[in-house]
């Protein structure tokens, strides 16, 4: 979404009012719009460089990416407001993406969030039998690859919304 600053307008009447980047002035109700028609996805990884390339990677392809560092912070964010998407990584502190997921599949309001898993290829055949992601990619990863593997869980998640 475009970075967005508050203005003054008094002839606006109660509607706030936001000018972007480009001094182009929107309503409340366009910024929701524009938000709507947005596909978030959320990147788990405790690598902060790993979140920066994922954070510009789906930027890039018109996604909206929102990061967490752990698990718990994950699942705080999918309990506050819903993902189209998760890439969790697996192996993190305070808790890991399995336990994560783990959680979101078992709880009624985040048990539809597609959630793909990612890893290096030892611990996701490790995990593989716990594991209660959608989809699964091995770390390092091809980024197209990727983006492929995310476009297909997100059609096998809302299959209308991609016809």
């Amino acid at each position: 979404m475009p970075e967005v600053t508050t203005v003054s307008a008094p002839e606006a009447a109660r509607e706030f009012l936001w000018d972007d980047e480009r001094g182009q002035r929107a309503s409340a109700s366009a910024v929701r719009d524009y938000q709507a028609n947005t596909v978030r996805i959320l990147i788990v990884d405790d690598d902060p460089t790993i979140r920066s390339v994922l954070e510009a990677l789906l930027e890039d392809e018109g996604f909206t990416p929102v990061t967490a560092a752990n698990g718990q912070e994950a699942v705080a964010i999918v309990r506050d407001s819903p993902p189209a998407l998760v890439l969790m990584d697996l192996m993190m502190p305070v808790m890991n993406g399995v336990e994560a997921a783990r959680t979101l599949k078992s709880e009624p309001e985040t048990a539809n969030v597609p959630i793909i898993a990612m890893s290096a290829g030892f611990i996701l055949r490790e995990s593989i039998d716990d594991l209660l992601a959608d989809s699964i990619i091995s770390k390092p990863f091809d980024l197209d690859a990727l983006i492929a593997n995310i476009r297909s869980t997100l059609r096998r998640a809302n299959p209308e919304a991609y016809d």
